[in-house]
């Protein structure tokens, strides 16, 4: 399953989907953590934008 499908069956935000992106990918396209750190980004974000409402 590719994460597009995913971000397309669930219609998710740009944001949302790099989250699953990331975290998908996590240690396949180089180090694991580098790419935790980058679905963390971005859910921060998602934390922050909610919170703000």
């Amino acid at each position: 399953m590719q994460p597009w499908q995913i971000w397309e069956a669930y219609d998710l935000d740009p944001w949302s989907a790099n989250v699953i992106k990331y975290v998908l990918r996590a240690g396949r396209k180089g180090p694991k953590v580098e790419d935790l750190r980058k679905a963390r980004h971005y859910l921060d974000y998602l934390i922050e934008r909610e919170q703000s409402r």
